[in-house]
């Protein structure tokens, strides 16, 4: 029995993995060809931000429809945490945040909003797993991939990789704020420059 029951968690996951997947592949992006770069890549961040949102807002509405005992919505937030985590790294450049001084301030502001919010709803759906910070936030592996015998996958795992694809958002949203910070006070400083650089203002 006990077989069975590790094969089927294996198996939901796996099905709901491939649904949270399947949304970013098959996300509506807009017409690139007549776009610069910059274009595309504003485009792009928009329709992953926006299918974020989809999913993040579809777990209170999981969680509504099965046993708390089933662990289906630990199962799909898990899923959603890991898809949206592995798409925002792609956008921003990485663990490290390459990317990120090539952003605008809007994007930035998205980009900060859209980390709120997932949390919010995560905290109020899930308090006891957001609650909790994984030993290693290492940007570089997933820990549900550390497990060779993937066949076996169970809650516990999954759990794991849910406390960990928290971490790293958390981490992402760390970054964004201070380039935000870092980018506003440039900002600051060079109209402070010019004010004082410009000359003064004859009054007859």
């Amino acid at each position: 029995f006990t077989d069975i029951r590790t094969d089927l968690v294996a198996q939901i996951y796996r099905d709901l993995e491939h649904r949270s997947s399947h949304a970013f592949t098959s996300m509506e992006v807009g017409k690139l060809e007549s776009k610069s770069e910059v274009g595309k890549q504003k485009l792009i961040f928009q329709a992953v931000l926006k299918t974020c949102t989809r999913l993040t807002n579809e777990i209170e509405i999981i969680q509504k429809c099965f046993p708390a005992r089933w662990m289906v919505d630990v199962q799909w937030g898990s899923c959603v945490a890991h898809q949206c985590c592995h798409q925002i790294k792609q956008q921003i450049g990485g663990g490290y945040g390459h990317n990120l001084p090539k952003f605008t301030i809007t994007q930035l502001l998205q980009l900060i909003s859209w980390t709120e919010r997932y949390h919010e709803v995560m905290t109020r759906v899930f308090p006891d797993i957001t609650i909790k910070q994984y030993e290693d936030v290492n940007f570089g592996g997933h820990p549900h991939y550390r497990d060779n015998n993937s066949e076996k996958l169970q809650n516990e795992h999954i759990v794991e990789s849910f406390i960990w694809s928290n971490n790293v958002l958390w981490e992402i949203q760390r970054m964004t704020q201070e380039e935000f910070l870092v980018r506003t006070q440039e900002t600051t400083d060079e109209y402070l420059t010019n004010a004082y650089c410009a000359e003064p203002v004859k009054i007859r």
